[in-house]
């Protein structure tokens, strides 16, 4: 993960969650995709979230932010296209 360390070393809790390949699941890493709702409902409310995915992925999740009641201003994406 880039900037992985300075993530890690600042007071910013990460959470990923990986999709495609297994992980040990350790220093914020989780397996499979991730409940929208119940993220929400764990994270206090001045949090920020960064979807990063591909185009359909990105999509879906800042659909299902946004009707958990995040405010848009509140979600940033970076996507990516497969070939």
């Amino acid at each position: 993960m880039v900037f992985g360390n300075e993530l890690a070393a600042s007071n910013i809790k990460v959470k990923k969650f990986s999709t495609r390949q297994q992980v040990e699941e350790k220093d914020g890493w989780f397996n499979g995709r991730f409940n929208v709702e119940k993220i929400v409902h764990e994270t206090p409310e001045d949090a920020h979230f960064l979807v990063c995915g591909s185009l359909p992925f990105v999509r879906d999740v800042w659909q299902k932010l946004s009707a958990a009641g995040v405010s848009e201003l509140k979600i940033s994406t970076e996507t990516f296209f497969e070939q």
